[in-house]
């Protein structure tokens, strides 16, 4: 292997797939990231086994085959990560006995080579098309991926995010909210591992395309797509990230019940008049001791407070209330933190349909692009 290639653009996809990889698994293939340089190609792919999330990743992205061969090589990945940190122009890469020189522009690094007999292949299988996320859909899935990425959850489906082709929706639950976003492009139906959904848009930024297939259901396969550009206009740093691993199996809770029964017992309706403004008032009282944040209704808006210490503190949000009561209670209280994130997916305007203080109340419309339920918390 002789291979010229951006030396930040490597750098930046060595970051991404140790994001993916995490810790070490249960053999040291973990630690090592496969390089291909296939010959006539114009193309140098980077490849992490990922055990932290049971995920393949692939990284591809430009290169220079000086000597015309198909080489494959591994290497330990933090080795190569720190070897081409911060470094900048061209970088070379040459398979040189049992080592692994790296020439760049402001220095150089050799690393050893590592065995790549036991590193799991890449396997095959019968993909099928099953949708696209678009730029202007992409918030509305991160705040659904939140709500599965929870490192505390007990169920392997609530650390999934259901994609429903029928419904056209993107559905996340915890048992304490759920967030639904409808998604134009949806096409099959799976429940895919919410960390890796979330690495993915994280990744992309504020723009791109996330696209995501399934095999069929014996198989139990996902896969997602997406590119990223860095650089400048005249200097592009392409990559293609390509990401596969298994399907979560089993029940996911039935969310057109829990809809339909909270839509039954509505017995108030607020109405959003500024989200960004009520996330901020609630910014103030999240913490980490999960301490219920108590609303009631104030005239024009709801007064918001919570006791910690001993210190009580109270700010007015910029929500507008239709009655004094809710379910026949003048207050109810909420996880100021899930508050918020439900305030800002449904948006400006949106209503809050208010049951009482044991029953979920919804945040939007359900007819609309995206909405939230989330359970009240006792206060006695």
């Amino acid at each position: 292997m002789k291979t010229e290639t951006n030396a930040r653009t490597l750098s930046d996809a060595l970051a991404v797939l140790k994001r993916y990889a995490g810790t070490n698994g249960p053999t040291k293939a973990a630690a090592y990231v496969e390089i291909t340089s296939e010959e006539d190609a114009g193309t140098i792919t980077l490849r992490r086994w990922a055990w932290k999330t049971g995920t393949d990743v692939t990284a591809r992205f430009a290169a220079r085959n000086v000597d015309g061969e198909t080489t494959r090589a591994y290497v330990d990945a933090d080795a190569l990560a720190t070897a081409v940190k911060g470094r900048k122009g061209t970088a070379t890469l040459t398979v040189d006995g049992d080592r692994l020189t790296i020439a760049m522009d402001d220095g150089n690094a050799s690393i050893p080579l590592r065995d790549g007999a036991n590193y799991p292949d890449r396997a095959a299988f019968h993909w099928m098309d099953a949708g696209t996320v678009m730029n202007d859909e992409a918030d509305a899935l991160r705040s659904v991926v939140a709500v599965a990425n929870r490192k505390d959850n007990w169920r392997a489906v609530l650390g999934a995010v259901r994609f429903d082709s029928d419904a056209g929706t993107a559905t996340a639950t915890d048992t304490y909210r759920m967030h639904v976003a409808r998604l134009r492009g949806l096409k099959r139906s799976a429940l895919i591992p919410a960390d890796a959904l979330a690495i993915a848009l994280a990744t992309i930024g504020n723009g791109g395309i996330l696209s995501f297939g399934v095999s069929p259901e014996d198989e139990g396969f996902f896969t997602l797509a997406y590119n990223v550009t860095k650089g400048t206009s005249k200097l592009p740093r392409f990559v293609a990230y390509s990401i596969t691993g298994r399907t979560v199996k089993g029940p996911f809770p039935s969310t057109d019940t829990i809809v339909a029964t909270a839509q039954e017992r509505t017995s108030t309706v607020w109405t959003i008049r500024d989200a960004a403004g009520t996330a901020d008032v609630l910014a103030s009282f999240a913490n980490t001791r999960n301490i219920p944040s108590i609303l009631t209704a104030a005239g024009s808006a709801v007064r918001v407070s919570a006791t910690e210490d001993g210190t009580t503190r109270d700010a007015l949000a910029p929500i507008v209330t239709d009655g004094d009561t809710i379910g026949g209670d003048p207050s109810i209280a909420f996880n100021a933190r899930y508050f918020a994130d439900a305030v800002k997916l449904a948006g400006d305007g949106a209503p809050i349909a208010l049951s009482d203080g044991l029953r979920p109340a919804i945040f939007g419309s359900t007819d609309a692009d995206a909405y939230a339920l989330l359970m009240p918390m006792r206060t006695s």
